[in-house]
């Protein structure tokens, strides 16, 4: 009886995880989890700083930002099914005279919500 106790609280702790993105570049393709973060990232480099193909996943800033140099892309959301990005900024470190950088890039996606985010020297790309 304590085993099956154990496992089932473990079951339940594992539901309500939530995995910290500590990190960036990165690619989340593991479907039904809750992505944090816990400190501002900076992408260094190029390509989209996060690229999320997955279903039902919430990106929880926390009220941190995310940062990209000029030009680049901030999260690219690729076959992406009831998703959610909430609770923090997308930062560019924008030049004068130089390419426009995109907060979030959207294809193949379905029932996206972002709510409470802000958008600094960025622009949108809804292809």
């Amino acid at each position: 009886m304590k085993q099956i106790l154990s496992a089932l609280l473990f079951a339940v702790s594992s539901l309500s995880a939530q995995v910290v993105i500590d990190s960036v570049p990165c690619v989340i393709t593991d479907s039904q989890q809750t992505y944090v973060l816990e400190q501002d990232l900076v992408l260094e480099g190029q390509g989209p700083a996060i690229v999320l193909q997955a279903t039902d996943v919430t990106i929880d800033f926390q009220g941190y930002q995310l940062i990209i140099p000029d030009g680049q892309v901030g999260i690219a959301l690729e076959r992406c099914l009831d998703c959610t990005i909430t609770n923090g900024a997308i930062v560019a470190t924008t030049l004068a005279d130089t390419d426009e950088s995109q907060a979030i890039t959207l294809q193949d996606f379905e029932g996206v919500t972002i709510e409470n985010m802000l958008f600094k020297d960025t622009c949108s790309d809804s292809s």
